[in-house]
């Protein structure tokens, strides 16, 4: 298969045009399901409103 030179120069340049916002996308999907991970953690931990004695730092790191 001999493509001409310049289809190959389009792909690097379509590639590198997209590139930046792929891993931007990426990287929002991956917060988003973080948070959706710490909300649930906090519905766990949240007992009848005893948050404020129950303090676990680690969590309190993560919200």
């Amino acid at each position: 298969m001999n493509f001409p030179i310049h289809v190959f120069i389009l792909g690097a340049t379509v590639f590198a045009a997209l590139s930046p916002f792929i891993f931007i996308a990426i990287r929002e999907a991956v917060k988003r399901q973080r948070q959706e991970i710490a909300r649930d953690l906090a519905a766990v931990f949240d007992i009848a409103g005893q948050t404020s004695q129950r303090l676990i730092p680690s969590f309190e790191f993560i919200k």
